[in-house]
């Protein structure tokens, strides 16, 4: 059985990354390509990272792999049939507004889906998000994922419509987006910020793997 049906647009995800970088949707900052974990602790004006109060990412992970080549490979055929059942529709968009992402949909359900994405709006992973935490009409830090810290913040909480978006720090300056819509009739009964950090360590793991 499928562990929750679970819509998260893109473009939904592009504005929310775009507005903690202060960039219109749209028109994310180019960045240059990862140069493996550990290489920087600066955003691309040379600040020192994290600030803000975001913490310290202690081991980077390298996501280039994710971000230049397959960014629907953070989660695999099998995971993805674990938490939807049979008939996932994979749309990969490599040149997403806010970064590289993934989007997976349940099939027959009409809220039913999952989106990655890995930003390139800005270099200032976590602390672009924790500059913008007071200003956030939603901000919970959640627990770390194997180390690596995670946050749930909006434009306003929606976890009453079963949606929960979700950012893990895999560097100082980098930064994989989960986000997850439950179905329609899961909305009430699941918690979708503890279903987002769930299938987050899931991408978090399968970062880890290819690393």
């Amino acid at each position: 059985m499928p562990r929750w049906k679970t819509t998260v647009g893109v473009a939904f995800l592009a504005a929310v990354a775009a507005g903690c970088s202060g960039e219109e949707p749209g028109t994310p900052n180019p960045v240059t390509p990862d140069a493996g974990p550990g290489t920087s602790t600066s955003d691309g004006n040379g600040d020192s990272l994290p600030r803000h109060g975001a913490p310290k990412v202690e081991n980077p992970l390298d996501t280039s792999y994710f971000r230049q080549q397959d960014p629907c490979a953070a989660i695999t055929d099998a995971e993805m049939t674990e938490f939807f059942g049979d008939g996932v529709t994979t749309k990969p968009r490599p040149d997403g507004a806010a970064g590289p992402a993934c989007t997976w949909n349940a099939a027959g359900i009409g809220q039913a889906s999952i989106g990655v994405i890995f930003p390139t709006v800005d270099q200032s992973g976590l602390s672009g998000i924790y500059s913008n935490r007071d200003e956030a009409a939603f901000f919970i830090e959640l627990p770390p994922i194997t180390g690596y810290p995670a946050v749930a913040y909006d434009l306003g909480d929606q976890r009453p419509e079963g949606r929960c978006n979700l950012d893990v720090g895999t560097s100082d300056t980098q930064t994989v987006n989960v986000s997850i819509a439950l179905s329609e009739d899961k909305i009430g009964k699941i918690d979708p910020c503890e279903a987002v950090h769930e299938v987050a360590s899931t991408v978090i793991a399968n970062i880890k793997e290819r690393n």
